[in-house]
């Protein structure tokens, strides 16, 4: 597969893209985003003020690509992991410096937040990521290295601190895996009781049963990455049954058979950059519709895209800039649009995704938000 740079790449589908905008604009639907802060990341240079207890909120406006703000919320901690739930709660960390908790919120017929419980424990240091399961919010904490388990009403948003946790231990070979670092908990695609947790400090991703009374379970010996990769952040196929684990450190993306939902040893490794030697972090990875991936370089400030093939094999397509430190990414629930948090610059920015080529077109829209780091989704209704 040749590979194709972003500027030819764009220039060779303008015309194709042009003519089916005309042809058809689908209406544009309403949406909610909320935007955590987390301060400015150390590793790379920042500008301006920054904000680390700030959930921003901000509305699609009609125009493909804008957020217009509508208000914010304090929070009695850092913001650094939002998400909403199947019920249409956000849920948020509080963290302080020495307990991760969490908070939840509704969001009403408009997006607009009330608070539905106090920060409670996570019985950990520092949480980045957390997940619903069912019956329970499953977190992680990459300070402590822990893997936490919390009692979720589905129907009222109330959390409870947690009654379960699993401390990782062990480390790796890179200075940054002197312990462990749990950075991300999701659940399997086949069983939503299976849940994955790649450990950046370990080079491994667990494996977890969760149990109706939250228990964790060990399932499988955990899946190995080449030593200091530090896995960060995956997606799965399960078109391909494939995983898609994206290394921090070494900036690459690591592919591994899923077999039921069991993750099998790994049987590719990707640079997420080509011909590209000064420092990088890799730090978001996107799923397209089993069609492409892409991923945010910390470091290099670019959008990396990866073609899929029928047979879920990885193909570098282009590299695009980003505007920034991107920490975080995210599509729009129609997947029409992809908005790059850029963390030490101080911006939120837009791009248009050509659904042909998987292209990706930066819009005008810029926002000015101290620090974002997280943003998560409602779908308002008409």
């Amino acid at each position: 597969v040749s590979v194709l740079y972003c500027n030819s790449f764009k220039m060779a589908a303008a015309a194709l893209t042009l003519l089916c905008s005309a042809l058809a604009q689908p209406p544009t639907a309403r949406y909610v985003a909320y935007i955590g802060t987390g301060g400015p990341d150390a590793d790379g240079p920042h500008t301006g003020a920054s904000d680390n207890s700030t959930v921003f909120v901000f509305r699609t406006t009609g125009q493909q690509g804008e957020l217009q703000q509508a208000g914010e919320q304090k929070i009695n901690g850092v913001p650094k992991w939002v998400a909403m739930t199947q019920h249409d709660h956000l849920i948020v960390t509080a963290n302080t410096a020495t307990e991760a908790r969490l908070q939840s919120f509704s969001t009403g017929e408009d997006g607009t937040l009330e608070k539905i419980t106090e920060p409670v424990s996570v019985k950990g240091v520092n949480c980045v990521h957390f997940c619903e399961a069912p019956g329970h919010i499953a977190a992680v904490s990459y300070t402590s290295g822990t893997v936490s388990v919390l009692p979720y009403n589905e129907e009222t948003g109330v959390i409870e601190e947690a009654i379960f946790t699993v401390n990782h231990t062990g480390h790796g070979t890179d200075p940054r895996q002197a312990s462990p670092h749990p950075h991300m908990i999701h659940p399997s695609t086949v069983d939503p009781s299976v849940l994955y947790s790649p450990d950046l400090g370990l080079d491994q991703v667990f494996q977890y049963k969760l149990a109706t009374n939250g228990s964790l379970t060990q399932i499988a010996t955990p899946a190995t990455a080449y030593p200091g990769s530090g896995p960060r952040h995956y997606q799965e196929s399960q078109q391909s049954k494939k995983m898609y684990v994206l290394n921090e450190l070494k900036s690459t993306i690591g592919v591994y058979n899923v077999e039921g939902d069991k993750i099998l040893a790994e049987t590719d490794v990707l640079s997420t950059l080509e011909n590209y030697t000064g420092f990088n972090k890799a730090a978001e990875l996107i799923n397209l519709n089993n069609e492409y991936l892409y991923v945010s370089n910390r470091g290099n400030n670019s959008i990396t895209t990866f073609k899929l093939d029928a047979g879920g094999d990885l193909h570098f397509l282009c590299t695009t800039p980003s505007g920034g430190w991107t920490r975080s990414m995210s599509l729009t629930p129609d997947k029409q649009t992809l908005f790059a948090l850029n963390q030490n610059e101080n911006t939120v920015v837009s791009f248009r995704v050509d659904p042909t080529n998987g292209a990706l077109h930066r819009t005008s829209f810029v926002a000015n938000v101290p620090s974002p780091v997280t943003i998560a989704w409602k779908i308002l209704k008409d």
